[in-house]
C-alpha cells in the first residue's frame, strides 16, 4: 500500500529535496505552498499540489483535509519545511517583519503537526513527522535576531 507524504514549504529547496527522496522511496507526494505559481515550478507533474496557508488552524486543517480528498486517505508522513527569514539588523526590523517570521516558522510548526496528528487519530493510522528549523538560534547569526528568538 502506497504511503502519502505531505510536504509544507514544498516550493523551497529543502521541500523539493525531501519530495525527491521520498518519491524515490515509493511515497506519493502532496506538495503544499502558499502560491500555485511556485508549486508549478516543481519538476514532477505527477505529484499533488495544494495551495494553503498552514500558519493558521484553518489553513493547516484545509491542507490535511484536501490531502485526504485527493489522496484517498490522510498522509502517513509530514515534512514541515514551511518558514521564512528576514535578514535585517534588529533596530531596522519592524513589528510586521517580526510577526511574519513568527507566523511562518513557529505557527506552522504547531498548527500543521496538530492537524496531521488529529487526522491520524481519526483514521486510526500511524505516521511520522519531520519539522525543519533554522540553526540561527543555536549558533547566532548577525541580522537574524527574529529567527534566533525562536
Amino acid at each position: 500500500m502506497e504511503k502519502i507524504a505531505l510536504i509544507t514549504g514544498a516550493s523551497g529547496g529543502l521541500g523539493k529535496a525531501a519530495g525527491k527522496r521520498l518519491k524515490a522511496a515509493g511515497w506519493i507526494i502532496v506538495r503544499v505552498g502558499r502560491t500555485q505559481q511556485r508549486l508549478e515550478d516543481w519538476d514532477d507533474a505527477d505529484d499533488i499540489s495544494i495551495v494553503a496557508e498552514v500558519s493558521t488552524t484553518d489553513g493547516a486543517n484545509f491542507a490535511i483535509e484536501r490531502c485526504e480528498e485527493l489522496g484517498g486517505k490522510p498522509p502517513a508522513g509530514l515534512v514541515n519545511c514551511a518558514g521564512s527569514v528576514v535578514i535585517l539588523p534588529m533596530h531596522r526590523t519592524k513589528e510586521e517583519h517580526y510577526r511574519q517570521i513568527i507566523r511562518d516558522n513557529l505557527d506552522t510548526a504547531f498548527f500543521t503537526p496538530r492537524a496531521f496528528v488529529n487526522a491520524l487519530i481519526r483514521s486510526k493510522q500511524s505516521g511520522a513527522a519531520v519539522l525543519v528549523s533554522s540553526v540561527a538560534a543555536r549558533i547566532g547569526i548577525a541580522n537574524h535576531e527574529v529567527i534566533g528568538a525562536l
